[in-house]
C-alpha cells in the first residue's frame, strides 16, 4: 500500500474538488512529510489543515480531538452554506 501511495500523484487533479476539505495531519508524520501536507492543501480549495502537535501518522488518526474537529468543522460550514442561501 505504502509502494502505491508513494508513486501516486493526485496533484494535478486536487483543485477540481469543490467542497470544503479538512485535513488532518500530526507534525511528527513520518508517513507524510511536512511539506507533502503543506503543498496537498494549498493545492485544495477551501481546504482547513488542522495540526495535531507531538502526533505521528496513526497517533493523528487515533486522537480524541478528530471527532471534535470533524464535527465542528462540519458544522461551520453548514453554517456558512446556509449564510449564502440565505
Amino acid at each position: 500500500e505504502w509502494r502505491a501511495e508513494a508513486v501516486f500523484d493526485a496533484r494535478p487533479v486536487l483543485g477540481e474538488i469543490t467542497v470544503p476539505v479538512l485535513l488532518l495531519a500530526g507534525d511528527r508524520d513520518r508517513c507524510f512529510e511536512r511539506e507533502t501536507v503543506v503543498e496537498t492543501a494549498a493545492l485544495i480549495p477551501h481546504c482547513t489543515l488542522v495540526w495535531y502537535r507531538g502526533r505521528g501518522h496513526m497517533r493523528t488518526a487515533m486522537d480524541a480531538r478528530v471527532g471534535r474537529d470533524i464535527l465542528q468543522f462540519a458544522h461551520a460550514n453548514e453554517r456558512a452554506r446556509a449564510a449564502r442561501s440565505a
